[in-house]
C-alpha cells in the first residue's frame, strides 16, 4: 500500500517565491508539447488509471499542460486536490475522495466527473518550490492505493516533468544566445562598413583576415583582394600600381611595416601618399604577431590645421580691435598676459591684475577667488559675474570666461579668458527683479492668483495664491483634470466648455476673456465664487501658442451684490406698497433719478427737476420752487403739495429731501392722496350739518 505524504502546516517556501518560478519556467498557456504528452500518457499506463494530468498551479488555477481521460480545461484552484499535493512532501495519494471530508464535497466528485481516487507527486524546482504535478485519477475507489513500483515511478515522472522544463528552458536560452550573436555579427558588420577609417586586421604570417569597406574604398581594391588569406605584398602592389601608395618606394614601404610589426606597443604614424592625401595609420600589435591597423584619411584635418593657422591670426587681429578685455594665465593659475586690462584699470592696473585681488570689488573678491581656485583644481571652464574696477567709470560688472588649454594627456596648459562689460544688462536685470517684486506684492496685496499655460506643450504653472484660493497643496499636479474637479458641479460643464473654445483661439475680440463661477474648495469643500480672466498668446503664424490670466476671490462682492439685490427688491415692494417713489438729484446738473416705480405713481420718470415743476399747482407752485432752492442745505426738508398727472388727475404728494453729500440730495416723495381727502371729510362731517350740507356753528366760531 501507498505510505501516507507527511503534512506540512508551514511550507518552507513563501508562496509568492512559488508564483515568480512558475512564471520563470514559461509554461502557462503554452501549446500541447509531445514531451510533456508523453508523460502523461507514461504516467496513466503504469498507474493503470483512466485519467492523467501534468499540471501547473498559478495564484487562481490549475492549469493542464497534458491531459489523458479529460478535457484541457483549467481547474479553479479553490476546487483543485492538487493544490493540496504541493503543500505535502512526496506522493500524495487519497483512496476514496468521496469517504475523505477534505473532497467529499468537492464538485469533482460530487459531479461530472466523479473522480473517486487521486495520486499526485509535485513538480519542484532544485530550490524545493513545488511549480505543479504529475497526477493519476480513477472513477473507481481504490482503497490499496498504488503499488511500489507505482509509488516510485510517479514522483520519478515528477522529477522527469522539472528536467523536461529546465532543458526547455535551456534550449529557449539557446536560441536566444544564438539569435543575440547573430543580430551582434550583423551590427559589427554594420559598424564596421560605417567606420570613417579604413580598419585591416592581419595574421601574424602577414595575411588579410578582414578589412572593412572605408578600407578597400581608401585604396582602391579590388573584391579579389579583400577576400581572407590575402597577403600584405599582394594589396602592397597594387596599390603601387593604382597610385593609392606611400610617397616612397615599395621596398622602403615594405621596409617600415615589418619595423612597425615587431613592436611590441601601440604606434602611430602620418603618411603621405602620392595622390596628394595625407593618411593616419594606428597600429595595434597582436599577441600571435598579427595586427590591426586604422587608416583614417585626415588630409581635410591638414586642411583644416592651416585654416586654423591664419584663423588665429586674424583672432590675435581681432582681439587687438575688441572692447573685451582678453587674460592669460599658467597652468597654476598665474596672470601671465592681459590685454587691454591696463587700459581699463588704469595706470597701476596691469601689475594690480598680475598680483592681486584688488581691481576687484571687495564685495566679490572671495566668491571670485573661490571660484578660480576651483576651476584650476578641476581644470574646468570658469565662468563669474563680478564687478571689476575701470578707472574712468568706477566699479562695473563684468562677466569673466576662462578656458583651460590642455595637452593630449589632458593636463592644462595655460589658460584664456576675457572680461566682457555686462553692466547695461545687470541694471536692467536688477530693474526687472524691482519690477517683479512689486508685481509679488501687488498680487499678495490683492488676493489675486495667477496661472500660465504653454499650449504647445502642455505645461501648466499656478501660483502659490492660486492654490490657496482653490484650496490645493503646493506639491499637487497643475493640470486641467485638476482645476476642473474644483468647479462646482452646476457650472463645470459651461467651464469646460469655455476653456476649450479658448485652448482652440475661439475666442472673442482681442483674444482676452472673462468667466466667474463658482468652485468647491479641495481641502474643506467650501464654496466659493471665483472670476478667471485670461488672454490668448498666438505665434507668428496665428495658431494659439499660451495662456496666461488670472484667478480672484470674488466671494465677497458676490455675497454683497446678493444681499444688495435682495435689499433692492425689499425697497421694491416697500415702494409700490406705500406709494412712494425714491429720487436722488444731482446738484450740479439739477437732474433727478426716480425709482423704477415713478412712471406708475406720478407718470413721469427721471429727468429734470422742471418736469415736475411744470405740474404742480399754481397755487403751490411758489412754495415747491421755493422748497427746491432751499433743500440745497445740508438739513431734512418736507413739503406737501398738489400735482397734476400727465392724464390729468390731481394727486397731493408729500416730499422730503436730505442732502447726504456736496453734490446730492436724496429724498421720497409719497402719494397723500388718501390722507389729504380724509382730512377733508373730517373737517368737513366737523363743520356742516349731516342733513342738510349746511356750515353749522363751529364753523363760525
Amino acid at each position: 500500500m501507498t505510505e501516507p505524504a507527511e503534512t506540512i502546516d508551514c511550507p518552507s517556501w513563501r508562496e509568492a517565491d512559488r508564483l515568480a518560478a512558475v512564471r520563470r519556467v514559461d509554461i502557462l498557456d503554452t501549446e500541447p508539447e509531445a514531451a510533456f504528452d508523453d508523460i502523461a500518457a507514461l504516467a496513466g499506463q503504469i498507474c493503470g488509471a483512466p485519467v492523467a494530468l501534468v499540471s501547473f498551479i498559478d495564484e487562481r488555477r490549475q492549469w493542464l499542460k497534458s491531459a489523458t481521460g479529460l478535457s484541457l480545461r483549467p481547474i479553479p484552484r479553490e476546487v483543485s486536490i492538487c493544490a493540496h499535493t504541493i503543500l505535502l512532501r512526496g506522493l500524495f495519494v487519497v483512496p476514496d475522495a468521496n469517504q475523505d471530508g477534505r473532497f467529499s464535497a468537492n464538485p469533482l466528485v460530487t459531479g461530472e466527473p466523479h473522480l473517486r481516487f487521486y495520486a499526485g507527486a509535485p513538480i519542484e524546482t532544485p530550490e524545493g518550490l513545488p511549480l505543479g504535478t504529475v497526477c493519476v485519477l480513477d472513477f473507481e475507489a481504490r482503497p490499496d492505493g498504488l503499488t511500489p513500483g507505482q509509488s516510485h515511478a510517479l514522483p520519478a515522472l515528477g522529477r522527469a516533468v522539472m528536467r523536461e522544463l529546465e532543458l526547455r528552458r535551456k534550449t529557449s536560452a539557446l536560441a536566444e544566445a544564438l539569435e543575440h550573436n547573430r543580430q551582434q555579427s550583423v551590427l559589427f558588420d554594420a559598424a564596421l562598413s560605417k567606420m570613417k577609417q579604413g580598419l585591416c586586421f592581419f595574421h601574424g604570417d602577414q595575411k588579410l583576415i578582414v578589412c572593412n569597406d572605408r578600407y578597400v574604398a581608401m585604396y582602391s581594391l579590388t573584391p579579389e583582394l579583400t577576400r581572407p588569406g590575402t597577403t600584405l605584398r599582394q594589396i602592397v602592389a597594387h596599390r603601387y600600381r593604382v597610385g593609392t601608395c606611400p610617397a616612397m618606394s615599395e621596398a622602403e614601404y615594405l621596409a617600415w611595416r615589418d619595423d612597425t610589426a615587431l613592436r611590441p606597443h601601440a604606434s602611430d604614424t602620418v603618411v603621405t601618399l602620392k595622390d596628394g592625401r595625407t593618411i593616419a595609420i594606428r597600429h595595434e600589435p597582436m599577441p600571435d604577431g598579427g595586427w590591426v591597423a586604422t587608416h583614417d584619411d585626415i588630409s581635410a584635418q591638414v586642411e583644416a590645421h592651416e585654416r586654423l593657422r591664419v584663423s588665429e591670426e586674424r583672432h590675435r587681429a581681432l582681439v587687438q580691435a575688441s572692447a573685451a578685455v582678453v587674460w592669460q594665465a599658467d597652468a597654476a593659475g598665474r596672470n601671465t598676459a592681459s590685454e587691454r586690462w591696463g587700459e581699463v584699470s588704469g595706470p597701476d592696473g596691469g601689475e594690480k591684475g598680475k598680483r592681486s585681488l584688488e581691481v576687484i570689488h571687495p564685495d566679490d573678491r572671495e566668491r571670485v577667488a573661490k571660484a578660480w581656485q576651483d576651476a584650476v583644481a578641476l581644470g574646468r571652464l570658469y565662468t563669474i559675474e563680478h564687478r571689476f574696477w575701470d578707472h574712468e567709470l568706477g566699479f562695473r560688472w563684468v562677466l569673466a570666461r576662462g578656458v583651460p588649454l590642455k595637452d593630449e594627456d589632458g593636463s592644462v596648459r595655460e589658460w584664456v579668458g576675457t572680461l566682457t562689460d555686462i553692466d547695461a544688462r545687470k541694471q536692467v536685470e536688477s530693474a526687472l527683479r524691482s519690477s517683479e517684486e512689486r508685481l509679488r506684492l501687488a498680487l499678495e496685496s490683492t488676493g489675486l492668483g495667477t496661472w500660465d499655460i504653454d499650449l504647445r506643450t502642455g505645461a501648466r504653472q499656478w501660483s502659490p495664491e492660486m492654490r490657496a484660493i482653490m484650496g490645493i497643496s503646493a506639491d499637487a499636479p497643475a493640470d486641467g483634470e485638476a482645476f476642473l474637479n474644483c468647479v462646482h458641479c452646476e457650472d463645470r460643464a459651461r467651464i469646460a466648455a469655455e476653456i476649450g473654445r479658448a485652448a482652440s483661439g475661439v475666442v472673442r475680440g482681442d483674444a482676452s476673456y472673462t468667466a466667474c463661477f463658482r468652485i468647491t474648495r479641495r481641502d474643506n469643500g467650501e464654496e466659493r465664487w471665483v472670476e478667471v480672466k485670461g488672454r490668448l498668446f498666438r505665434d507668428g503664424d496665428g495658431r494659439p501658442m499660451r495662456r496666461i490670466g488670472t484667478l480672484q476671490d470674488i466671494t465677497g462682492r458676490k455675497r454683497a451684490e446678493q444681499a444688495l439685490g435682495e435689499n433692492e427688491e425689499r425697497l421694491r415692494l416697500a415702494l409700490h406698497a406705500g406709494r412712494m417713489v425714491a429720487w436722488a438729484k444731482d446738484l450740479k446738473t439739477g437732474h433727478i433719478t426716480r425709482s423704477k416705480n415713478s412712471l406708475a405713481v406720478l407718470g413721469i420718470g427721471s429727468g429734470p427737476v422742471s418736469e415736475l415743476l411744470d405740474r404742480v399747482l399754481p397755487e403751490d407752485r411758489a412754495r415747491v420752487e421755493a422748497f427746491v432752492a432751499h433743500a440745497g442745505t445740508p438739513s431734512s426738508h418736507t413739503i406737501e403739495f398738489r400735482y397734476v398727472q400727465p392724464s390729468g388727475k390731481t394727486m397731493w404728494l408729500g416730499v422730503r429731501a436730505e442732502q447726504l453729500g456736496p453734490n446730492c440730495l436724496n429724498g421720497v416723495t409719497f402719494d397723500i392722496t388718501e390722507r389729504k381727502t380724509a382730512e377733508e371729510e373730517v373737517w368737513r362731517v366737523a363743520n356742516h350739518d349731516t342733513l342738510t350740507g349746511l356750515p353749522n356753528r363751529a364753523l363760525f366760531q
